[in-house]
């Protein structure tokens, strides 16, 4: 499936941008939210996982607008993101991987 990666996340208000940082708003995007994801290690990830992830990984870092993913990489992602970001970043990016447009 392609899903397009320079998707912006909204705050609580739905309608403004969330940033990156403080310093440096850079909205987050969802590549952003993926990268941090698959570089965050979970308690059960083996070599394997460990691989798919970093594989993921160069995958969103060379696309330019849009990445090609697989059920399986969608399944990863999900939960890599379910374990290292709040609720509301995680109900965007699963909207956005399944192209389900909720915002």
């Amino acid at each position: 499936m392609k899903i397009k990666i320079n998707q912006i996340f909204v705050g609580e208000d739905g309608k403004t941008p969330l940033k990156d940082n403080v310093d440096t708003p850079t909205p987050i995007t969802l590549r952003i939210v993926c990268i941090k994801a698959v570089l965050n290690p979970l308690k059960d990830d083996d070599f394997n996982k460990k691989m798919e992830k970093y594989n993921l990984w160069k995958l969103f870092l060379k696309a330019e607008d849009v990445v090609e993913l697989t059920a399986e990489e969608i399944t990863i992602l999900k939960q890599s993101i379910d374990q290292c970001w709040i609720p509301l970043i995680l109900g965007q990016a699963v909207e956005m991987l399944e192209q389900k447009g909720g915002k």
